[in-house]
């Protein structure tokens, strides 16, 4: 039972980490204009933001001098998925 359990938070802290990268380095490379991955960075934008609760969406978007914009709402959630692999990292060491 504990080893199933075990699995399960390992599996969740693996995909919030996953999760978390992701948006990070969206963050990231949404404050620039970025060329040619500018069509690309649109469509992951619109699917990470259709995800995020309508009251977050678009909260602390801030235009930057090279072109792109400090997306806040992503960040955020970059914060908080990297909390949720910091539990789920403690819970499947305890139950391990």
């Amino acid at each position: 039972m504990s080893s199933n359990v075990s699995g399960t938070f390992h599996i969740l802290s693996l995909l919030a980490r996953a999760l978390a990268y992701a948006c990070f380095i969206c963050v990231v490379l949404l404050c620039f204009s970025v060329g040619f991955l500018r069509p690309v960075l649109v469509q992951i934008q619109t699917v990470i933001t259709a995800f995020l609760p309508e009251g977050l969406r678009g909260v602390a978007v801030i235009p930057t001098p090279f072109g792109g914009a400090f997306r806040g709402d992503f960040a955020l959630i970059a914060v908080v998925l990297f909390l949720l692999d910091w539990l789920f990292t403690r819970l499947y060491e305890s139950y391990k």
